[in-house]
């Protein structure tokens, strides 16, 4: 795992590898909860569900899951300016947790985003120079 600053705040997070069993990679604090899990052959997750609960965020969080292909991602701190470039690989995690960012694709790549919500389309932007 290996975690990106902007000199005081944790920007994002890239996973490549992660252990057996249930490994938290961002923090219980965070809106995005993402978890790698690890688990044998014939292990089980208990049935359960989770009790209906108000949570209350004011900022937008994302993963993208590279499923095939490279990009490479612009991390800009949380003063808007652009501090550290990545190459995203297939197989890569990528939690973005406050900042802003830039995707140039390198090649095809087949990938998943999941954020948190809800998404107000365009009025949730802040255009950011490159």
């Amino acid at each position: 795992m290996e975690k990106f600053y902007d000199g005081l705040a944790l920007i994002a997070i890239r996973v490549r590898t992660f252990g057996s069993g249930t490994t938290p990679i961002t923090g219980p604090e965070e809106p995005l909860q993402v978890l790698g899990v690890r688990r044998r052959k014939g292990a089980e997750v208990v049935a359960h569900r989770y009790v209906q609960r108000r949570r209350i965020t004011n900022q937008l969080q994302k993963c993208l899951l590279v499923r095939e292909g490279r990009a490479q991602v612009t991390l800009y701190g949380t003063d808007d300016t652009p501090f550290k470039r990545v190459v995203l690989k297939t197989g890569d995690i990528f939690i973005l947790l406050r900042g802003g960012y830039r995707l140039k694709f390198l090649a095809e790549t087949d990938m998943v985003e999941i954020k948190s919500g809800p998404y107000y389309n365009d009025r949730d932007k802040i255009l950011l120079k490159p």
